[in-house]
């Protein structure tokens, strides 16, 4: 568009032609435009020329003067000027006709514009008007004015050849009209437009007062008053580093309208509705329970936000159902709907900073008035939908941290959130559980598609077809639209083709074909390239580092890496670094996957290709070897099979630098790796990939995890009929029920377990299962077995050679002794196990015996001594980044703290321990700690609170069915409700009860409930 539309030209109406006017322009890049179309001279000389002559204005410049700003001091000849010039004009004469050229004047030089203008006329004059008009006009002629800047005057003439005096004064006019304009800007109420004038330009002349004065000031009245205050601070410490002063009084005067919040506020945008959701799909098919639990919950009125989160895998319809729900629901929030797709099973999901900068805009907030903080934006938008019913379909989520600062504040508002993972951590969620179609729905969305004619013709073809794509709509829809798009096709052949999987051949329609794409790419590697595409096509884990290429070609860790480069380059391979420093990951597309195996299947004899997957399986357990070893400082040994290991020593050094972050890369490889090894047949390397991998899943909590691997080795082992794989396994599903706090299914296993290794005659399985038998005996309450097993254990263990397995029995018996009142024989019990693990080099079981030290030393009422030790054990778990330890070291401190009269102290440390436990899902840690809680509280005489924490103990203890601590919890229960002074008949109930199980257990009662029975029948 022209410059000069709305101007008034200063030379008034001209005639000569029908030519299009042309305007020079310099504000930015220097050239002249002409029909909307910028043209830039291509030479230097030119463009500093046509500079320096539209900054002269019409009067024009001396030809020493142009000579000297062209060429500097030395300036040229007055022929060479003379070429330049007449250089110019035939620029000017090709680009704009006869609408501007240069003239002789009788000194130098001058530029003439017929029909048109100069941007820096047209701003000077712009600025001049303004002063004259009223507010809104003021503010229309100085934006106007300053949307003539493209950048910075001259912007692409040489340094060399600019007057930068000329440039400079042109630069203060521009700031000071920026100021003016926010000026403006902020007394007719719009301070977002003085924020998005001034933005450009703040960084840029950081000591300009003026400008700085002006921005704090539309900080301020946007609502960013803590920005506003910052970016006065900022400016102060640079006026007083860089120039010795102080801000002055223009500066300081905003400053203090700032502090007295004398500003007024920004007006609330336009409202603006946006209907951001997609189109819904025409063959909604089934969900009929989840639609209608949806619909209850999204338009029912509460009084907080309700989210409603629909999981489930891949391709089964949570965005299909997230989508049918949102338009069913349009006319319940009139302020709009916002959806974003998070890409979460992607590599790299959606940035949450970047989506509320998305919503925000939408929801029609100016680009400068958008804060840079992820805190703040989201401030910011609950700010904006607080009062407002509008609903948010967040698609495709990765995690809770991923959605949380995308969850609106008003109780107006609804969110949907698909994802595949369950995010049962957000506020206010209610989880949409969405499972794969049943057998009659998944024919019904056939039918949908293809049309009910050929489901009549062919209801067996079509049956079967349902069941080869096992319900999942994506799969479903795919299919079907092949169909819908053969309508010549038999059902039948085409399920044939299905079932043999080969669904590269099926992706081939009209000309495109996935297949030869993908071919192209795999024909440009050289054959060492294609070998290690092939084979990685073979393997089943989602993604793998480098290491496993070497283990496939049985070739070098350097070796392998170097080839696996081919494949990044063809983009047959994808990459990704989760942070610096971390190890390469790479991973498949699946349809590349697929292409891939083909290739292996169809070049490479069978042998090969098994021999290769079973190198990088091997090469799996070897590393697990190492994180065991490492994770455990060479205790908790366990049994050990025949299955081959691949050698990984060159990259095995970073398993033990850190093992927790090597652990979450491998995790979902190692549960592949176990699969792989059972569908190989290869029952003695599956096991023994269970096995080990579940005993790094434990301390990291990854129970999922260590759930799928026993799952899929323990009917592995059994099929193969090798018991001791079978016992091994069913040892650590043990410790899994055990650790899920399932302490009757752990008893039946252990027992499976213990008939086995008794039945082999494995004299070091058998003191295994002992000890941990032991440890469900003393969780259950059956003290009495506990110290027999443990007492078996050891010596088994000691006779095997198993140090650090008999440190842990010998714990367990400590426990025991503990836990029936004998503090002393505990004590001394718990020290040797203590002294063992820690010559065994077991850290693992060295801290935890010296947090139940600590215990038996609050038994015998030396506080001090225990409160030592709980430090102790806080320290080591820092050390070793245990946040399981932590939890322990938390609670014994705050044990510690009650005891020794510090009640405050006593709490914060056990609310870091109820955080700890709440993560975990530990429920008997949690029963434990709320007990202590609610003891505190009653002792404060804040009953009713008390009463709360320990009802919830009471539900807990019961819950993971450990009779000590729901004995303890009923006693201290019923203390705090006879407090109260009624209820006393569920007093005395609780209290009966209480004391009955004590009794059953024969356990004597500990001591601070003797205190409260002696001191109640005191009183």
């Amino acid at each position: 568009m022209s410059i000069t539309m709305g101007v008034t030209n200063v030379r008034g109406e001209f005639g000569g032609g029908d030519e299009e006017p042309a305007d020079v322009v310099v504000l930015g890049p220097v050239g002249v435009e002409r029909a909307g179309t910028l043209v830039r001279p291509s030479s230097g000389v030119s463009r500093a020329l046509l500079g320096a002559l539209a900054l002269s204005g019409t009067s024009g410049l001396s030809a020493s003067a142009l000579s000297e700003t062209v060429w500097g001091e030395r300036g040229t000849s007055g022929s060479l000027l003379g070429v330049a010039v007449y250089r110019l004009r035939r620029w000017l004469a090709d680009v704009a006709g006869t609408a501007v050229t240069v003239r002789r004047t009788t000194v130098g030089y001058a530029l003439e514009v017929v029909r048109g203008d100069v941007d820096v006329a047209v701003f000077r004059r712009l600025t001049a008007e303004a002063a004259t008009m009223d507010a809104p006009g003021r503010l229309d002629a100085l934006e106007r004015g300053l949307d003539l800047w493209r950048g910075d005057a001259l912007e692409d003439v040489s340094p060399d050849s600019i007057d930068h005096a000329a440039v400079a004064r042109l630069q203060r006019e521009r700031t000071a009209a920026t100021v003016e304009y926010a000026r403006v800007a902020l007394e007719t109420g719009a301070p977002r437009r003085a924020l998005d004038r001034i933005g450009p330009l703040i960084e840029r002349y950081r000591l300009d007062e003026r400008l700085l004065a002006v921005w704090i000031e539309a900080l301020a009245c946007c609502g960013r008053q803590a920005e506003a205050l910052e970016a006065y601070e900022e400016a102060r410490g640079r006026l007083r580093d860089q120039l010795g002063v102080d801000p002055g009084p223009e500066l300081r005067d905003a400053h203090v309208r700032v502090l007295r919040q004398e500003m007024p506020s920004a007006p609330a945008p336009e409202a603006v509705r946006p209907d951001q959701v997609p189109a819904a799909i025409g063959d909604f098919t089934g969900r009929a329970d989840q639609v209608a639990r949806m619909l209850d919950l999204l338009s029912a009125d509460h009084r907080a936000v309700v989210v409603s989160a629909v999981a489930g895998m891949g391709g089964v319809g949570k965005t299909t159902l997230a989508t049918y729900v949102a338009h069913h629901l349009r006319e319940e929030f009139p302020d709009g709907r916002l959806y974003v797709d998070l890409r979460g099973a992607e590599q790299e999901p959606a940035d949450p900073g970047e989506v509320l900068g998305r919503f925000l805009r939408a929801l029609g907030v100016g680009p400068a008035a958008i804060p840079e903080g992820l805190g703040e934006r989201a401030a910011l938008y609950r700010s904006m939908v607080a009062d407002r019913r509008i609903l948010i379909v967040l698609d495709n989520a990765s995690e809770e941290q991923q959605v949380a600062p995308l969850l609106p504040g008003g109780d107006g508002c609804r969110v949907i959130v698909t994802s595949r993972s369950r995010l049962t951590a957000l506020p206010g969620v209610r989880l949409i559980e969405l499972d794969v179609l049943d057998h009659g729905q998944a024919v019904d969305l056939l039918s949908r598609i293809i049309g009910a004619p050929r489901v009549t013709t062919e209801p067996d073809a079509v049956e079967r077809l349902a069941s080869i794509c096992g319900g999942l709509p994506l799969a479903l829809r795919v299919a079907g639209a092949r169909l819908a798009a053969k309508p010549h096709w038999r059902i039948a052949d085409f399920v044939a083709r299905l079932a043999d999987r080969r669904r590269l051949d099926e992706l081939t329609h009209r000309g495109l074909s996935v297949r030869a794409a993908l071919d192209l790419s795999y024909d440009g590697l050289d054959p060492a390239g294609r070998r290690l595409y092939r084979l990685l096509g073979l393997l089943e884990a989602p993604d793998f580092a480098g290491w496993v290429a070497a283990a496939v070609l049985d070739a070098s860790f350097s070796e392998g890496t170097e080839i696996l480069e081919q494949l990044i380059d063809a983009r047959l391979l994808d990459v990704t670094v989760h942070s610096p420093g971390d190890d390469v990951r790479y991973h498949f597309h699946d349809l590349v996957r697929d292409h891939a195996r083909e290739r292996c299947l169809a070049e490479d004899p069978v042998s090969e290709g098994e021999a290769a997957v079973l190198r990088a399986l091997g090469g799996w357990l070897a590393l697990t070897d190492r994180g065991v070893h490492t994770v455990n400082g060479g205790g908790n040994t366990t049994t050990v099979g025949d299955a081959t290991r691949f050698p990984v020593d060159e990259i095995a050094d970073r398993v033990v630098e850190r093992p927790a972050e090597w652990l979450e890369r491998e995790r979902i490889g190692l549960t592949a790796a176990v699969g792989h090894a059972a569908r190989l047949g290869e029952g003695e390397l599956c096991w023994e990939l269970a096995v080990r991998s579940s005993i790094l899943f434990q301390p990291a909590h990854y129970v999922d995890a260590w759930q799928q691997v026993v799952d899929v080795a323990l009917p592995a082992t059994r099929t193969s009929g090798n018991q001791r794989g079978e016992a091994a396994v069913l040892e650590r599903l043990a410790e899994l029920c055990s650790a899920r706090r399932d302490y009757d299914r752990a008893l039946d296993v252990l027992r499976q377990a213990l008939r086995i290794f008794e039945a082999t005659e494995d004299a070091h399985g058998t003191g295994r299962v002992l000890r941990q038998l032991a440890v469900v005996h003393r969780m259950t309450g059956r003290f009495s077995d506990a110290l027999r097993d443990g007492e078996r254990a050891c010596a088994l263990l000691q006779k095997v050679g198993d140090a650090a397995g008999r440190a842990h029995a010998l714990m367990v018996i400590g426990c025991v002794h503990h836990e029936r009142g004998n503090a002393e024989t505990a004590l001394s019990v718990l020290t040797t196990a203590r002294a063992v693990a820690h010559d065994a080099r077991y850290t693992n079981i060295e801290v935890q015996s010296a947090y139940w030290i600590g215990q038996a030393l609050l038994a015998l009422g030396r506080h001090h001594d225990a409160r030592s030790l709980f430090e102790y054990v806080n320290d080591a778990s820092a050390a070793a980044g245990s946040r399981l330890g932590d939890m322990y070291a938390n609670h014994g401190l705050g044990c510690a703290y009650a005891a020794l009269g510090r009640p405050d102290d006593a709490e914060r440390s056990l609310r870091t321990a109820l955080h700890r436990a709440e993560e975990r899902d530990d429920r008997l840690m949690r029963a434990r700690i709320l007990y202590l809680l609610g003891d505190l509280r009653h002792r404060r005489g804040e009953h009713r609170h008390a009463r709360g924490l320990l009802e919830k103990a009471l539900e807990l203890a019961d819950a993971v069915s450990v009779p000590l601590w729901k004995a303890r919890c009923l006693l201290l229960l019923a203390d705090i409700i006879d407090a109260t002074g009624v209820e006393e008949d569920a007093a005395r109930a609780f209290h009966r009860e209480g004391l009955s199980i004590f009794t059953e257990l024969g356990v004597p009662l500990p001591q601070e409930i003797v205190q409260r029975e002696n001191a109640g029948q005191a009183e």
